[in-house]
């Protein structure tokens, strides 16, 4: 017991002590003591924007609404209120002993190793909401007491007004429990959506509505990434009944695997943090998301007594989440870190060897990618012109 304590005690501790570091090297960045750059969210600004300007978001008016209350509080507040989110979603991680203790381990380590939570932990984000809410659904949903799954409920509910997709997500997870006793393969059923999806999406009018759901058909919030041609061209083969599928094959590489080739900086002047987040968060996800493809070649490993019912549906709600990230129009890499707890805890149903041999696959492509973008995908970075007002108290 008491190791147990000290195990579960250590992920604190080491999470505030990369949080403290983090703030300081952001605080370097912008007083410019150190040669940082890109040391903030750049979407914290939007919605920075959409609360200096009261811009109306739908239904996610909810999340500008929290983030209207932390700046009248004073922008240091969120450092605080994040960081405490954080700590609450590794407690929250116990949830995962439904695979077995080690998944606990797993999908702590992924959360206090996230560069991308550390950094904006200083401004309104996003994932560190999205990460708790869906813990704290899911703690609550695996209890037996109906009074606690209809809290788990409400909270599921909450997160629409943050990311729609994300919060249906989970509620038809919970839907889909039901059916559990009565299914013996969840990978099946997963495989099953997928092809329901292919079906129903070879209909103009979900087809139009899945588009019009991310902006229309130019992808306006999409307009500044680097792969913006890309992504429309992909949009357009998703809505043809044939090539949708290889347009989903290409995206899935492109959310899951791709994010390891970045432009590399290793070259550059300035050490630009966020890029380097975003390049250690891809390295981390490549196997776990690997591993999580295999899960569908090794079907045993995911059925009953195996696996419980509890288990099975977290992995269904991955497979879920995942799916989303991937029919999205606007192809957003780090819509994959709050499902990277659940992610790394479904790792841990391969046996060890299988493991090692997904990480040595891995490395491999890592290595690889990171000397070849270092020599063919050089990049510089240049300090910010302006200073957002989450970090103007630094």
């Amino acid at each position: 017991m008491v190791e147990e304590d000290y195990q579960s005690y250590k992920w604190y501790f080491i999470l505030l002590f990369n949080v403290f570091i983090t703030f300081i090297l952001i605080y370097c960045a912008k007083n410019q003591f150190l040669p940082f750059t890109n040391h903030f969210i750049p979407d914290a600004t939007f919605y920075e924007d959409h609360v200096m300007y009261s811009l109306d978001r739908g239904v996610a008016n909810g999340f500008t609404s929290l983030n209207k209350l932390l700046y009248s509080v004073g922008p240091q507040s969120f450092l605080f209120y994040n960081t405490i989110l954080l700590l609450l979603s590794v407690r929250l991680c116990t949830s995962f002993k439904v695979f077995n203790s080690k998944a606990v381990t797993w999908a702590r380590a992924v959360i206090v190793c996230n560069p991308y939570f550390l950094i904006s932990v200083l401004g309104p984000s996003k994932e560190c909401n999205l990460t708790f809410l869906s813990l704290f659904s899911i703690f609550f949903f695996l209890k037996r007491d109906v009074a606690f799954k209809f809290i788990a409920i409400i909270a599921a509910i909450g997160l629409i007004a943050i990311r729609p997709q994300f919060g249906l997500c989970l509620l038809c997870a919970y839907a889909i429990y039901l059916l559990l006793p009565l299914i013996k393969s969840p990978t099946l059923l997963c495989i099953f959506i997928l092809i329901g999806y292919f079906a129903l999406n070879s209909i103009p009018a979900v087809n139009k509505l899945v588009i019009e759901s991310q902006g229309g058909e130019d992808l306006p919030y999409f307009k500044s990434s680097s792969i913006y041609e890309l992504a429309v061209a992909l949009q357009l083969m998703s809505m043809n009944p044939i090539l949708q599928i290889p347009a989903f094959i290409a995206k899935m590489c492109l959310v899951m695997f791709t994010p390891i080739a970045r432009p590399n900086p290793i070259t550059s002047s300035s050490i630009p943090l966020l890029d380097w987040g975003y390049t250690i968060m891809a390295n981390i996800l490549f196997p776990l998301n690997f591993g999580f493809l295999l899960l569908f070649l090794y079907p045993k490993l995911t059925k009953r007594p195996e696996i419980s019912e509890e288990a099975q549906l977290l992995l269904i709600y991955a497979f879920l989440g995942v799916l989303s990230v991937i029919i999205s129009p606007a192809i957003q890499f780090r819509y994959l870190f709050p499902y990277a707890p659940i992610l790394a805890a479904c790792f841990t149903l391969h046996r060890v060897k299988i493991r090692n041999r997904i990480f040595i696959t891995s490395l491999f492509f890592a290595i690889t990618v990171f000397f070849i973008t270092a020599i063919w995908l050089p990049k510089s970075w240049a300090h910010a012109d302006v200073i957002p007002v989450f970090l103007s108290w630094l």
